[in-house]
């Protein structure tokens, strides 16, 4: 009997900078796939604001968009099911499960079944997230996530919390445990010199599960003297409300000379300000593998960060502080950084680009990614 040729079907909820750290990842796990010669082709949905970044995308077949309708949290989209369709794939990659298009592939995968269906969740099916809008999730799992999970052929965990999440939901689960990559070679790395202000970078979705707010409460617990020398720079995007929320903050705590909001970065500005950064921080509560901490590490920085971020081996490393998602501990683990010598902060940035490039390598990703496909 011949095996079917293997083309692959990426899905994703949006291919702009609208999803996060999944605009990169997915992005780069896909030019990743087409280098070891894998046909494959990307669907999603697009906000038409956001339309030029489909550009970015370096694939053969120029990503299917397809336009998404408000509220962008579930995103209808009509013409899904027909584009992927017109697809036909062998083998369906699923990024993401609270939105139309993870219920548009149980659709397809319960009209043909024979069609392999694999479920990355990028972190949604953490704890945290269940928990997160819990009544809009029990309705959504009710009516086709539980049934998702039961017709998924494999599961693509990005750590090991991520891996125990799946298997709290079903027990036999196939799962590669796979993390997500960065290429080091697109970042310069910092000098970490501290020229009399200790530059502090948070990069990314701007959300209460990410604890910017327990940073700003952090630095005003801090001694006079070590807070007028931290300059902390807020780089990321989020629902307008609690942003407003977080500046009223900064005033209420005395904080407009430490604080700068600088709003979303990509690109080489993003690339700029890690380069210009002495430490990089993210205290949040859930997370699957945070791009913006291997953009860190490449960067040469060395980073703040909670548990809950999906690292496990590099919680016991030098260019790592573990903090916990509490003032109180984000501040003791800033007096840990800041009373580094100048040449010990050379060596731990030092370790962490190395660590980067050694580690996280997107050939071999993708590498692991198409062995996976091709057991199913």
């Amino acid at each position: 009997m011949v095996k079917p040729e293997l083309k692959i079907a990426i899905l994703v909820m949006s291919m702009t900078r609208r999803a996060g750290g999944l605009f990169y990842s997915v992005r780069y796990l896909a030019e990743s796939l087409e280098r070891l010669f894998v046909s494959l082709r990307v669907l999603s949905g697009c906000e038409h604001e956001y339309h030029s970044d489909v550009d970015k995308w370096k694939l053969a077949h120029e990503p299917e968009c397809v336009y998404k309708f408000k509220p962008y949290s579930f995103g209808y989209m009509p013409r899904y099911s027909r584009k992927l369709k017109e697809m036909k794939p062998t083998l369906i990659h699923l990024h993401g499960i609270w939105s139309y298009h993870a219920w548009a592939a149980l659709r397809y995968k319960k009209r043909f079944p024979d069609v392999k269906l694999v479920i990355s969740p990028r972190g949604m099916l953490d704890e945290w997230s269940l928990e997160n809008s819990k009544f809009k999730k029990m309705i959504a799992r009710f009516l086709y996530v539980e049934t998702l999970v039961e017709c998924a052929d494999g599961f693509h965990a990005l750590c090991q919390r991520e891996k125990q999440s799946i298997l709290a939901i079903r027990a036999n689960a196939n799962i590669l445990l796979s993390s997500n990559g960065v290429d080091a070679s697109q970042y310069s790395v910092s000098s970490c010199e501290v020229n009399g202000l200790f530059k502090l970078l948070f990069l990314g979705r701007i959300h209460p599960k990410k604890g910017v707010d327990k940073i700003l409460r952090a630095l005003s617990l801090l001694p006079h003297e070590m807070r007028v020398k931290i300059k902390f720079t807020i780089a990321g995007w989020g629902d307008k409300s609690y942003e407003d929320s977080l500046q009223r903050l900064v005033e209420k705590l005395f904080l407009s000379d430490v604080v700068e909001f600088v709003g979303a970065a990509y690109d080489d500005e993003k690339t700029s300000l890690l380069q210009s950064s002495n430490a990089f921080i993210l205290p949040s509560l859930s997370e699957g593998l945070p791009m913006a901490v291997l953009e860190a590490w490449a960067s040469g920085l060395p980073t703040l960060l909670t548990s809950q971020c999906g690292f496990t081996e590099e919680m016991n490393s030098r260019f790592v502080v573990r903090i916990q998602h509490s003032p109180e501990s984000i501040a003791e683990g800033l007096v840990k950084l800041m009373i580094k010598s100048q040449d010990e902060l050379y060596s731990i940035s030092k370790e962490a680009r190395q660590h980067a490039e050694r580690s996280y390598s997107w050939d071999y990703l993708g590498m692991e990614m198409l062995d996976f496909y091709k057991s199913l």
